[in-house]
């Protein structure tokens, strides 16, 4: 959150931002999940910079995790379409031009 209203005498709601704006946005839900996260590892000071900080961190390990699920479900679809048309995986990626010496997870089966 970088902003709050507050009520006047009058009835009236002032905007008043409190945060470092320089900073990302971060959700409610990731600076809780950050701050949870500081504690657990043991650190008694937390400052917004930490927090944020750390629900970065944690955003992108969530991306790279989402992005490695993709990839292997459409390895997993693809392995399963070629083994229902019974092409082989090496005629397969050589009509790709797919360089089989590389160290891919695919081709070794890691």
């Amino acid at each position: 959150m970088v902003r709050i209203f507050v009520r006047r005498p009058s009835g009236n709601f002032v905007e008043a931002r409190y945060a470092d704006l320089t900073l990302p946005s971060v959700t409610l839900h990731e600076a809780v999940a950050a701050r949870r996260a500081l504690l657990a590892k043991g650190r008694q000071e937390i400052n917004t910079r930490a927090i944020v900080g750390t629900a970065i961190a944690q955003r992108k390990l969530v991306e790279a995790q989402r992005q490695a699920e993709e990839t292997r479900r459409a390895l997993a679809a693809l392995n399963k379409t070629l083994t229902e048309t019974g092409l082989l995986r090496d005629e397969f990626m050589a009509v790709l031009g797919h360089d089989l010496q590389r160290n891919c997870s695919w081709c070794t089966g890691g």
